[in-house]
């Protein structure tokens, strides 16, 4: 069994502004395509780790299940309803928390590559007794289109109560 380093982070309350959508795996680059730059474009961002955007993994998402996704990016408040520039965009605050994460470099992206480190997140929240507060999540930690396979491209997080 492979070894993860299991490491902590305090996220603070933040506005998200998001797209949820149910996609098999081949819809997602085309997704991904589309809603980045409109998510980026209308609002400004928050910086550091609690600015990167993530998706949140509310299901499997494969050639056979359609998840449900949400892809997410946190931004600064007070700028209007930036989710009325998007068709089926949300805007909502998400109370602070823990989350436990596993840094993955890009040689390890994708499914099933990702599943070990899945199974190591979980076990670990079970051993120290923590209960998930959410879905499964991959925050976007550099840009995967043109990362080497070993650089550091997302981490694969968990929020924790």
């Amino acid at each position: 069994m492979e070894s993860y380093d299991v490491q902590t982070r305090i996220i603070p309350e933040r506005t998200l502004l998001s797209v949820t959508r149910h996609l098999h795996a081949n819809e997602t680059d085309a997704f991904f395509g589309d809603a980045f730059p409109r998510l980026r474009s209308a609002a400004p961002g928050v910086e550091g780790i609690a600015g990167a955007p993530f998706l949140v993994f509310y299901g499997e998402v494969s050639d056979d299940s359609d998840g449900p996704m949400e892809l997410c990016r946190p931004v600064t408040r007070g700028a209007g309803d930036p989710a009325a520039a998007i068709a089926g965009a949300q805007l909502r605050v998400e109370p602070a928390h823990d989350e436990a994460f596993i840094r993955i470099a890009m040689k390890d992206m994708g499914w099933p590559a990702l599943a070990p480190a899945v199974d190591a997140l979980e076990a670990w929240a079970r051993r120290q007794r923590r209960e998930p507060a959410g879905a499964l999540r991959q925050v976007l930690i550099a840009d995967q289109r043109t990362a080497t396979p070993d650089t550091p491209v997302c981490d694969l997080s968990l929020p924790l109560r």
